[in-house]
């Protein structure tokens, strides 16, 4: 028996386990409580994993799992033999994971179909308007950025709410200043999501955006501890995978808000750093208030708790708060709000700040050489 998953191995993220339910990650958990399977072929997590494992029951199951952008390809070999004696076939399975580098494209199919590659370059290239000067990513794993802020700007103007929720899709990516294209806006903003709008209220605004800063900041003792949150090993040490030092939750669950002042104080334990200010107007926040908040359909759907942890929604409920579910990409909307503009000149909203500043300063220094020793 073969299952075939949309859900990864690395189901230890956001401090989940075996016993987890609704893990995004849930393969190995299902492997290991549901007795059966021979073969589980897996995705999602884009870790690039070849396991074995023994189920509830003792028995074997082979576990693979695909890399990310077909970096890798996995492949499994099974030899099924009939045991005559017990009239069951015992069964051999190997499996690889495959790197693409090693072959190149097949010349027949790549001149079969370079009509529709010349296609989607001329509409990824034309230009849809200028930026004045080059932003980047990276700044949105630590703090406020401009990044961020043009797709708060764009969610924000598209769709006319108070509130406007962004996760970091692209940290290691910028857009370079002058003609921006649609290509860019493939690295500003990679994945299919649309945009939501829900009625929330205050209270809800705040855990919402309480829940997502939980996972992303760590509380600081004093200047040498780290800023962001990250994952531990047995040994207390700082756990690996393939990209690296392994964050608490993947970064394309680090949020920030847009539409609200608020403040992190590193000093305060994690889950109770958060303080909203005001409206970015300066007029009031109001806990009772209901506001119109704009966020993308990955966490609207569910996808990093944020909905039924964050909230504590069910999917019924959370429907029965939308106002609108729209038909088009965040991207498109990003596009939309630029070409509008013609020239955009990239911004800090100044809608929130992290305190203590020494430490905060002291702690992005830290983090990111320790994420990447070979920056300057």
């Amino acid at each position: 028996m073969i299952g075939l998953f949309h859900s990864g191995t690395d189901y230890h993220i956001d401090g989940n386990d075996l016993d987890t339910k609704k893990n995004e990650n849930g393969s190995i958990p299902a492997a290991t409580k549901m007795p059966g399977f021979d073969l589980i072929l897996c995705g999602h997590d884009h870790q690039g994993n070849i396991l074995t494992i023994a189920n509830a029951n003792g028995d074997s199951v082979k576990v693979l799992d695909a890399q990310t952008q077909a970096a890798k390809v996995g492949r499994a070999k099974i030899h099924l033999v009939l045991n005559k004696e017990t009239n069951r076939y015992d069964k051999q399975i190997e499996t690889e994971l495959i790197d693409m580098k090693e072959f190149k494209p097949n010349e027949d199919f790549c001149k079969t179909f370079q009509y529709a590659v010349n296609e989607v370059n001329q509409y990824v290239d034309a230009p849809i308007g200028h930026l004045s000067r080059t932003i980047y990513g990276e700044p949105s794993l630590y703090g406020p950025s401009e990044f961020m802020d043009l797709i708060h700007d764009a969610q924000l103007d598209a769709t006319g709410a108070d509130v406007s929720f962004a996760a970091v899709l692209a940290p290691h990516d910028s857009v370079a200043a002058g003609p921006v294209t649609m290509r860019q806006l493939f690295t500003l903003y990679r994945y299919e999501n649309s945009l939501v709008t829900v009625n929330m209220t205050g209270e809800e605004v705040e855990r919402y955006l309480n829940y997502g800063l939980s996972r992303q900041y760590n509380g600081m003792k004093d200047e040498n501890d780290h800023l962001l949150a990250f994952m531990y090993d047995e040994n207390g040490k700082v756990a690996y995978n393939v990209y690296g030092p392994r964050f608490l939750t993947p970064t394309f669950n680090f949020t920030s808000a847009a539409g609200i002042k608020y403040q992190i104080n590193l000093d305060k334990p994690r889950g109770k750093q958060l303080t909203i200010i005001s409206m970015s107007d300066g007029s009031k926040f109001d806990k009772a208030k209901t506001y119109k908040v704009a966020l993308n359909s990955y966490q609207a759907n569910g996808g990093g708790n944020f909905v039924p942890e964050g909230l504590g929604w069910t999917k019924e409920e959370f429907e029965s708060h939308v106002i609108e579910w729209s038909d088009q990409d965040v991207r498109h909307y990003i596009a939309d709000y630029i070409q509008q503009r013609d020239t955009i000149v990239p911004h800090l909203r100044g809608d929130w700040s992290i305190v203590p500043d020494k430490w905060f300063k002291k702690g992005i220094e830290k983090d990111m050489k320790f994420i990447n020793p070979n920056q300057r």
